[in-house]
């Protein structure tokens, strides 16, 4: 077992942010694999790559809001803390890079670290929402509404290409440099676990938590929660107020 410092907050919890990407807060325990993390460590370097033009100027930006303190830990390999370690367990978009048979072993592993009485936040894009949106777009189109086929595409596109794309949307922004440099050392988007490998609705993942041995699974949203005064660390939500990953799944459960 890794020995990593453990952040506390001022009223005493212990919260834990995994697969957190570039959403952190500085007070959490937050843990990534991804370059971000890296980046995030070592910001002298990131600069470096940035005047040479390795690194683009919004990721840069993005790598310098990151908690300096992020674990850079492959998940795959369990989470590296004790039994009984955090008042709070919480991951966004993340669930769905793992494939099936990955998800019950993490989720284990989210229980173990988890004190009791405490709680799980998981974030997932929501299959419901993407299908109610599919569905209603071909509602349109069957009744005339030829203006909806732009909205028909972009349903489709949003059931489908997280799991077949070979490279992410925002890395075809970048300069040819830039995404050389990127391929070569992340690879493509398979390799880089970038990839959609499953896709949860609220009886699904409800039924995942269950199994695990978390009691107490409801459905939330964006701005509900049963984590005492969770909305002030803008995890889900963004500084303005408004929800950070739109068409999500928001579920919690407890640690009896």
């Amino acid at each position: 077992m890794k020995n990593f410092r453990i952040k506390t907050l001022k009223d005493g919890r212990t919260m834990l942010n995994l697969g957190c990407g570039p959403k952190t807060n500085w007070e959490w325990n937050n843990i990534d694999f991804s370059p971000y993390a890296t980046l995030a460590r070592h910001r002298t370097f990131a600069r470096i790559l940035l005047k040479v033009s390795i690194l683009d100027k919004e990721r840069y930006l993005m790598s310098v809001k990151i908690d300096p303190d992020i674990i850079r830990w492959d998940l795959r390999n369990g989470i590296p803390f004790e039994d009984e370690t955090f008042d709070v367990v919480y991951h966004s978009h993340f669930l769905e890079h793992l494939d099936r048979g990955l998800a019950l072993p993490f989720l284990r592993e989210c229980y173990r670290v988890l004190k009791r009485n405490s709680i799980i936040r998981v974030v997932v894009p929501s299959l419901e929402a993407m299908v109610n949106d599919y569905i209603a777009s071909i509602s349109a189109l069957e009744s005339g509404d030829e203006t909806s086929f732009t909205a028909h595409e972009e349903a489709v596109r949003e059931l489908i290409e997280p799991m077949v794309y070979r490279e992410h949307p925002t890395t075809r922004q970048q300069s040819v440099l830039q995404r050389i440099v990127e391929r070569v050392v992340r690879g493509n988007a398979r390799k880089a676990g970038e990839l959609h490998r499953w896709i949860y609705d609220s009886y699904t993942l409800g039924a995942l938590l269950l199994s695990v041995g978390f009691s107490d699974v409801e459905a939330e949203d964006a701005f509900t929660s049963r984590i005492e005064n969770f909305n002030s660390f803008c995890l889900d939500l963004n500084e303005d107020g408004s929800v950070y990953k739109s068409g999500s799944l928001w579920m919690e459960a407890v640690k009896k």
